[in-house]
């Protein structure tokens, strides 16, 4: 069951790489690759595609907040805690109520 369900998120994530060469500034293409990543456990591949969403957003504090949890999750907590507080001054009102432990 497990395989058959990863088999999806490969699928899954097969197509959302191709749509930013199609179409670069699908943003939300990037968003939905990163959803089959760290369904298939591949936190590196998401932390890139994070990334990449903020070259071309530097803005975009979902991402920017996504990314740091993502390094936490990857034992990276100084550089976590930079991302972190870079998505807090993107929009602290917003950021803070993400950035809340719960």
């Amino acid at each position: 069951m497990v395989l058959q369900e990863q088999g999806v998120h490969a699928d899954a994530a097969d197509l959302f790489r191709s749509v930013p060469t199609a179409a670069p500034d699908a943003t939300d293409a990037h968003f939905h690759l990163v959803g089959a990543q760290m369904a298939m456990g591949e936190l590196e591949s998401a932390l890139q595609s994070y990334q990449e969403v903020l070259r071309r957003q530097p803005n975009n504090l979902d991402a920017a907040t996504n990314r740091g949890y993502i390094l936490k999750k990857l034992g990276r907590y100084e550089e976590a805690e930079r991302a972190l507080r870079s998505a807090l001054d993107l929009n602290p009102p917003k950021a803070i109520i993400t950035l809340v432990p719960y």
